[in-house]
């Protein structure tokens, strides 16, 4: 659904540049193609951030129960 809404703004945007500001269709473009790489960029980014958290936040729980049993011991 949100990539139907996104494409159609893409094609209006883009219409209104052809019909109003014809220099700045090629920067339009330019900028769209960034955007739409760093979107991906950003994803992988995110789901290798939270892959490293959950990791480290595992290590952390085990270290505090070894800890806690030598207290305990």
């Amino acid at each position: 659904m949100i990539w139907s809404l996104t494409r159609w703004q893409f094609w209006r945007n883009l219409w209104n540049m052809y019909r109003y500001n014809r220099c700045g269709l090629s920067s339009y473009l330019a900028v769209c193609a960034q955007i739409e790489h760093f979107v991906e960029y950003r994803q992988i980014v995110k789901r290798e951030i939270n892959e490293h958290l959950a990791q480290f936040l595992a290590e952390s729980a085990s270290k505090t129960e070894v800890e806690a049993e030598a207290v305990v011991a």
